[in-house]
């Protein structure tokens, strides 16, 4: 998370940036460092990710697979017609980071 609120304090434009991890306790330490660095009034409370995210302004915290969370996002916005799993995914990201710390056991 500490990356993450770096972006969000240091790179102008960034209208959300989302804080993923799979471990509940890295998601709580991300909410602590959140208001440890005082943007505790900008962290979106909705943290199911169905709020529209072209009007989401702030930093959305998610506990669960980073694969899972990319995945409903692949859709490309221009589509006419969408399926019903096509109207279920959110929209894409313009940057992903992905933590090289993290463990390349299941890869």
């Amino acid at each position: 998370g500490l990356r993450s609120i770096r972006y969000w304090k240091e790179i102008p434009g960034v209208r959300q940036v989302i804080i993923n991890d799979m471990e509940e306790v890295a998601v709580e330490q991300a909410r602590k460092n959140i208001d440890f660095n005082e943007l505790s009034a900008i962290l979106i409370k909705d943290e199911s990710c169905d709020s529209n995210s072209e009007t989401s302004y702030g930093i959305r915290l998610s506990c669960g697979d980073a694969t899972h969370l990319m995945y409903m996002s692949r859709r490309p916005p221009n589509l006419f017609q969408h399926s019903i799993t096509q109207k279920a995914q959110h929209d894409q990201f313009d940057v992903i980071d992905l933590d090289p710390y993290g463990s390349a056991a299941p890869f």
